[in-house]
């Protein structure tokens, strides 16, 4: 029993360790940087992939999570090409939002384990970076780190659990590369070349394979393969159909592929589409290679009357996308398409100077909103800060409620507590308003003739008196009852209420 107290004091103390293991860092961890070959054409894109890894029962036993959030692999990359390389232009990648959790450059990353077999008791991950090499020279990848923490011997302790008694800080560094970038050779460039790098194929299909001369059909070209698929121009396609006028083109750009859409008008009776040549350069072969379409079967019949046949013009193009281009070239921007005659022509997304407008004046509302508000309430703070200075502003918008008050409670007379209002909303004493010219000096103040006249009268009948006030056709009588008076109070109220609010 003392035996077994003495053991549970001593590892609550943390006397009691787990033995040391002998680690060789190069043994439980590698980074390295790869790429498929060194040698690069201008214009192609280049994917540069960087490979770490660690021993399973490594990254299980020995490394330390020290960093504010527990991570999957606690390790932190380095890697000074990730956001720039010079001479040559980042292709916008998509960051996975599942996979195990890293540290990447200070931000947090994901990455899936390799699917390579764990054959030498190592887990693997990799990370890819795409570009486009924009000059002849060499592309520089300096080299990556790969740093984390471990230990070797730890000590079990009641409270702390497991505690790391040796913690080492170990970085692995990655050897530097260099890929040399040459620039396209001269000597055998198709006239049709375009720009296009990699291994691609091309098919077309005709929406009819009936039409008339004059009369519009659509004809839809795909190119397919691997490489700068969103770099290359289009225009070489159309120039090999000179048969045809080209009315417009629409553009798909698609995973793996890159579809035109194009309206063509045959200008002559023809019996097939012609077939198209695709021109691209192999950098795996470093020459130039043809691919073409099929010739489709297509009868065009002499034209209907009242057909006028469209002038030649150059092209105007629209463009639209599904998904993220593979090479993260920027599509091309939409063009409005000119209308021939009462042809048809495709939907192309566009512009028009009313959406122009309409964007500019609800973009120059959403900027000038907030000063509109500040201002506003700059306004209303500073009548605020003024309406608390004016006193006689404050007596004059209490003295409806003090009315109310008076009479309900019946504090002072009816007489008193209505020249106290009048006097109150004329900003004069209450002896002010017991004189001659009343009325007159209400209609000044913004009320109504006839309803200044009433309340001169109601004054002065209550007082006993008339002073300038023309009774006329007004009966007294019905003027100084308690609920006319109120009621005249009320009309008055609302009068000079409004007249505030308009100042």
């Amino acid at each position: 029993m003392i035996t077994y107290a003495c053991c549970w004091i001593v590892g609550t103390l943390g006397l009691v360790h787990q033995e040391a293991t002998e680690i060789s860092v190069g043994d439980v961890a590698r980074i390295e940087v790869r790429v498929d070959d060194v040698n690069h054409f201008v214009g192609e894109v280049v994917e540069v992939s960087l490979h770490f890894g660690l021993r399973e029962n490594f990254l299980r036993d020995h490394i330390l999570q020290t960093f504010h959030n527990e991570l999957d692999v606690a390790v932190q990359l380095d890697v000074p090409w990730w956001a720039e390389v010079e001479g040559a232009t980042l292709l916008d990648e998509v960051d996975p939002e599942v996979g195990s959790s890293f540290v990447l450059n200070g931000r947090l990353a994901r990455r899936e384990r390799s699917e390579r077999p764990v054959l030498d008791g190592f887990v693997e991950f990799q990370i890819e970076r795409r570009m486009r090499a924009e000059r002849a020279g060499n592309l520089a990848f300096a080299r990556a780190a790969l740093t984390f923490e471990y230990a070797t011997r730890f000590q079990e302790t009641f409270l702390d659990g497991r505690v790391p008694l040796d913690k080492t800080t170990a970085r692995l560094t990655s050897e530097p590369l260099a890929i040399r970038i040459r620039e396209l050779p001269v000597l055998g460039r198709p006239a049709e070349f375009s720009g296009a790098i990699g291994k691609f194929s091309i098919r077309g299909e005709a929406s009819t394979n009936t039409v008339r001369v004059g009369e519009p059909l659509e004809w839809t070209i795909t190119i397919e393969g691997r490489g700068n698929l969103n770099s290359f121009e289009a225009q070489q396609l159309e120039k090999q159909l000179a048969d045809f006028h080209v009315l417009g083109r629409i553009e798909k750009r698609l995973a793996g592929k890159r579809e035109f859409v194009y309206e063509l008008v045959p200008l002559r009776e023809l019996e097939a589409l012609p077939a198209i040549d695709f021109a691209f350069f192999d950098p795996d072969l470093e020459r130039y290679r043809t691919v073409r379409t099929e010739s489709i079967a297509l009868t065009v019949q002499p034209k209907g009357d009242g057909v006028e046949l469209p002038r030649q013009a150059p092209v105007k193009a629209a463009s639209g996308s599904e998904g993220p281009a593979r090479d993260g070239s920027p599509a091309d921007s939409p063009v409005e398409r000119t209308d021939i005659g009462a042809l048809k022509t495709l939907a192309a997304p566009s512009l028009s100077i009313e959406d122009e407008r309409l964007s500019s004046t609800q973009l120059i509302g959403v900027l000038s909103a907030p000063w509109l508000l500040w201002l506003a309430g700059s306004v209303w703070l500073s009548r605020r800060a003024r309406r608390k200075e004016d006193l006689d502003g404050c007596r004059a918008r209490a003295a409806a409620a003090a009315f109310q008050e008076q009479t309900a409670a019946r504090s002072v007379s009816l007489r008193e507590a209505y020249a106290e209002f009048v006097a109150a909303r004329l900003r004069c004493s209450g002896a002010a308003v017991v004189a001659p010219g009343l009325a007159q000096r209400l209609v000044k103040a913004g009320v109504p003739t006839e309803l200044a006249e009433q309340s001169a009268v109601a004054l002065g009948e209550l007082l006993d008196e008339r002073f300038g006030a023309r009774a006329g056709s007004i009966d007294p009588s019905q003027l100084t009852a308690p609920d006319s008076v109120r009621a005249l109070v009320e009309r008055l109220e609302e009068v000079f209420a409004r007249l505030e609010a308009s100042t």
